[in-house]
């Protein structure tokens, strides 16, 4: 090799070197870049607020469904954001609270939570209960069983009801002892449900319009009326195992 061409090669390999390094100084440290997993990570816990401003501290493997959620989720810290807390003012000795969470037009996916109980090592537990909007809650005469009452908008001017029952010692939902009622007043949303109340310890009463079709045309002309009729219907809990 001549000395020029020599001369030549050790200008170009200087020259690229130089680019290299210009070109590294304009790139931004790893550690100043916040990463797509730290950004978007499930956390350990999470802390909310209830209605009334309380604090709300829960392990977020004691809520596995708002765990699965979450982790479908494209945005975690937005929609831990959006998720609600509401305390139910049962008269137990547990703390009970309905987590509320993927809502839109006032539908929200709701779990029911029993609280820990860190003075007897009782941890958190939670059980998943509807996809509408919460209402109320009526308690058994025994205290046992809580009748939760969930609306569905339809149109904007109807509501149509569920009613779903949880064995709070037990946390777990109770059917109704007739297939064919739990499909109608506790499973899908049919009917406006007017009142409810428990007649004994494992059966309740519901209030609804008496109609044959629960039709939205049929619904809204009964609720025009002065005095629309209602019906009365008896629902026993299933017993034993559900």
């Amino acid at each position: 090799m001549n000395r020029m061409s020599f001369t030549s090669l050790i200008i170009a390999i200087l020259a690229v070197a130089a680019l290299a390094a210009i070109a590294a100084a304009f790139i931004p440290k790893s550690s100043s870049l916040p990463s797509p997993a730290s950004a978007g990570a499930l956390p350990p816990a999470l802390d909310l607020e209830d209605q009334d401003g309380n604090p709300v501290h829960l392990e977020l493997s004691s809520l596995p469904l708002y765990e699965q959620y979450l982790e479908s989720s494209r945005d975690i810290p937005a929609e831990i954001a959006r998720t609600g807390a509401e305390t139910l003012p049962l008269p137990r000795p547990e703390r009970f609270l309905l987590l509320k969470y993927n809502c839109g037009n006032k539908h929200c996916d709701t779990n029911l939570v029993r609280m820990a109980e860190p003075e007897n090592g009782s941890p958190s537990i939670s059980i998943g209960l509807a996809g509408g909007i919460y209402q109320d809650f009526e308690l058994s005469p025994d205290g046992n069983i809580a009748l939760l009452r969930f609306a569905y908008s339809e149109g904007g001017t109807l509501l149509r009801h569920t009613l779903i029952a949880v064995d709070l010692p037990e946390m777990e939902l109770i059917p109704a002892a007739s297939a064919t009622l739990a499909d109608t007043y506790m499973h899908t949303p049919n009917w406006p449900i007017i009142s409810y109340r428990w007649i004994s310890n494992r059966q309740f009463r519901v209030e609804r319009p008496d109609l044959e079709s629960s039709k939205y045309q049929a619904l809204q002309q009964w609720s025009s009326l002065d005095h629309p009729p209602v019906r009365s219907i008896d629902i026993r809990l299933k017993t034993g195992n559900y």
